[in-house]
Formats: C-alpha cells, structure tokens, sequence
C-alpha cells in the first residue's frame, strides 16, 4: 500500500485509520517493519511545522491502529 487519502468530504470521520489498519493486517503478516510518513495528499511541500504537527497526529492515529485487534 503506497498511501491512504480520503476525499475531504469523507475526512474527519475516523475512517483513515480503520481503512489503512483493515488493508495493513494482511498485507503484513510476513513482514518485520510497517512505516507511516506523512506527506501533502495535493503534492505541495509541506512546511517544518506542518510536517511535525501531521507527523504527531500520524503518531497517535498509528497507535491506535496498533493496539487494536
């Protein structure tokens, strides 16, 4: 899986993350890492303290993916 965008209309819902943990269980049954970057989902560059700030919500978000069954 190379990303996970949700169109606005559907942002917001929580479904980001129950849709990328659904297709990450399977898709990583062999293998020893999973990594998550956050990235501009319209190609602009993001500034430093966009990057950090989608990076902690990335961070809490992958938690919660994580930790459930």
């Amino acid at each position: 899986m190379d990303r996970v965008i949700l169109v606005p209309e559907w942002r917001g819902a929580g479904l980001g993350p129950v849709l990328a943990g659904t297709a990450i269980r399977p898709l990583s049954q062999d293998c020893t890492a999973v990594a998550c970057e956050p990235a501009s989902t319209d190609g602009h560059e993001m500034t430093d303290e966009q990057h950090r700030q989608a990076a902690a919500k990335l961070g809490q978000l992958w938690s919660t993916i994580a930790s459930s069954p």
